[in-house]
């Protein structure tokens, strides 16, 4: 089986469309990438807020259990603390959920197009 047709003009035509195709495929590979790049970025901030939001209720969660020790008003001084942790959990779940509204690639059977050579 010959790959190429014998004649030069032939010849030169699918030497030119193997080259246009490869090239297509590298622009198509190289644009997909940066375009995966792009996308990923748009997660850093959510990443960021979800990270400074479990660290703020973290540190706010034992600021009030500390605080909760101290004899007679203890108690009292604790709940503004727990109400502040929980706004900085609720900011951390904001950035998680920031995170999870970025698109993800859809691989399903449906977006598949089998191309098969049916010769005789």
């Amino acid at each position: 089986m010959k790959i190429y047709a014998d004649r030069a003009p032939v010849v030169a035509r699918q030497l030119v469309t193997d080259l246009l195709v490869a090239a297509w495929v590298y622009g198509s590979i190289t644009a997909a990438l940066w375009l995966h790049d792009l996308v990923q970025k748009l997660a850093v901030p959510g990443q960021k807020l979800e990270g400074a939001g479990s660290g703020m209720a973290d540190s706010l969660g034992d600021v009030g259990r500390k605080v909760g020790r101290i004899p007679l008003v203890g108690d009292d001084l604790t709940s503004p603390f727990e109400r502040a942790a929980d706004a900085a959990r609720s900011m951390a779940e904001a950035g998680h959920d920031q995170q999870a509204v970025r698109p993800r690639p859809n691989f399903s059977n449906r977006n598949v197009i089998l191309f098969t050579n049916k010769t005789a």
